[in-house]
C-alpha cells in the first residue's frame, strides 16, 4: 500500500466516518454507544474487521462488539487462549501504550507464538489496537484488522487521532452509565457495580446485586467508604471486590466511590507451547506425525495449509486426522483445541 493511495483511501472514507461521529455522540449514555463507536472507527480506518472489547485485572475479556472473528473463535478464545492474548499482559502490567499493532507486538516479543494461530483463523493480517481507560485499572480496547496487508505509520498516526476522541467519549460515556445499568449484564460478564457517594451512601446498584455475598459485600463498601475496612481487592468467594475513586466533578458522587464486583479468573500466562505440545503428545501417546499435525493445528493452519507443510497430499492429511480423531476420541478441530488449552492450564497449582 503506497502512499498516495493510502492518503486517497483516506480522504474517500473521510466524509462518511465523520457523518457517523454524530451518531456516536448521540449515543453517549445509551445502549447503542459501543456499536456505534465501532461502527465509526471502522470507517474512519477503512477496517471492516473490528471488535470492541474490555480487558480486566480479575476477571477475563468480555467481547462488547465482534465484527471480527468467528463464533467459534471467540468459544475458543473465552474458554483459555485468552489467557495468551498479549493485550491481556499489557492490561496487567498496566502498562498498555495509547495505540500499538499485532505486528509490532510481534516484532518486540510481546506475544506468544501460539498467538499467531487465532490470526490465521480469523483470516487476519495485521490489527491495529487502541487503548482506552476504563474502571477499575479496566481498558476499553478497540481493535480493527486488515485481511491481506499490515498497518502503515500513516495507520498508526490516524489510529492516535482516533484515540483523541474515543477517550474523550468513552469517559462520557462511563460517566452517564453510573447512575444506571447501560451495560446489560450476560452471561460473558457477569460484573456487578455499585456507586457510592462521598458519605458512603448507595445511589446506585446493578439491577444483578442480589447475590449470596451481597451482605458481605454491603459491609466491605460501608467500611471503605468510611475510610477503614481493606485498603486493597478482597476475594470473596469467586469474586474480587474492588473500587475506583470517583471524580470531584463527577454530577452524580462527586469524590465517591464505584465498586466492581468481578469473576474471577486465572489470567495472563507466558505459555511454554512447544513444551506443553510435547507433554500433550506423550500424554496421549501421539506419533512423531501426530504431534506435528497438532502443532500446525494449533498455530492454525487450515488442513491444505498442514499439507503444503508437510509436503504431503490433503488426502493424506486428512487420514491423519481421522486416526487422530480417534486416539483422542474427539470428532472435531474444536476439540483438538480444547483439549489442549485444558492440558495447558489444567496442571498449575491453584491460586
Amino acid at each position: 500500500m503506497n502512499a498516495p493511495a493510502d492518503r486517497a483511501r483516506r480522504d474517500a472514507c473521510n466524509a462518511r466516518s465523520f457523518a457517523l461521529l454524530g451518531g456516536v455522540i448521540g449515543s453517549v449514555g445509551t445502549n447503542a454507544f459501543y456499536q456505534s463507536l465501532g461502527e465509526f472507527a471502522s470507517e474512519y480506518l477503512d477496517s471492516k474487521r473490528w471488535m470492541l472489547m474490555r480487558y480486566r485485572k480479575f476477571a477475563r475479556p468480555e467481547i462488547i462488539v465482534n465484527r471480527a472473528i468467528s463464533r467459534q473463535t471467540a468459544t475458543i478464545y473465552l474458554d483459555g487462549l485468552y489467557r495468551l492474548d498479549p493485550i491481556l499482559q499489557m492490561v496487567t502490567r498496566g502498562t498498555p501504550p495509547p495505540v500499538t499493532s499485532f505486528r509490532e507486538l510481534r516484532s518486540q516479543g510481546e506475544h506468544d507464538a501460539s498467538y499467531d494461530g487465532l490470526y490465521r483463523r480469523s483470516f487476519v493480517e495485521d490489527e491495529l489496537i487502541v487503548f482506552s481507560p476504563d474502571l477499575g485499572g479496566a481498558y476499553l480496547v478497540l481493535t480493527l484488522g486488515y485481511r491481506d496487508a499490515s498497518f502503515t505509520p500513516g495507520d498508526l498516526h490516524h489510529a492516535g487521532l482516533l484515540r483523541d476522541i474515543v477517550v474523550p467519549l468513552h469517559r462520557l460515556h462511563i460517566e452517564r452509565s453510573l447512575a444506571r445499568d447501560i451495560d446489560t449484564p450476560r452471561e460473558d460478564n457477569p460484573t456487578r457495580k455499585a456507586v457510592c457517594d462521598v458519605d458512603g451512601r448507595v445511589l446506585h446498584r446493578s439491577a444483578n446485586w442480589d447475590f449470596p455475598e451481597s451482605d458481605v459485600v454491603d459491609q466491605i463498601m460501608a467500611e471503605v467508604s468510611g475510610g477503614g475496612g481493606p485498603a486493597a481487592p478482597v476475594r470473596i468467594g469467586d469474586y474480587i471486590l474492588h473500587w475506583d475513586q470517583i471524580a470531584a466533578d463527577h454530577p452524580l458522587a462527586p469524590n465517591g466511590r464505584v465498586f466492581l464486583l468481578e469473576s474471577r479468573s486465572p489470567g495472563y500466562v507466558q505459555g511454554d507451547i512447544e513444551g506443553s505440545l510435547a507433554s500433550f503428545a506423550e500424554t496421549n501417546n501421539l506419533t512423531p506425525r501426530e504431534h506435528e499435525l497438532i502443532r500446525l493445528t494449533i498455530r492454525g493452519y487450515p488442513t491444505s495449509g498442514i499439507a503444503q507443510k508437510l509436503n504431503l497430499t490433503v488426502g493424506t492429511v486428512k487420514s491423519y486426522k481421522h486416526r487422530l480423531y480417534e486416539k483422542l476420541d474427539i470428532t472435531t478441530e474444536r476439540e483438538v483445541l480444547w483439549q489442549f488449552i485444558a492440558h495447558l492450564f489444567g496442571d498449575e497449582p491453584a491460586a
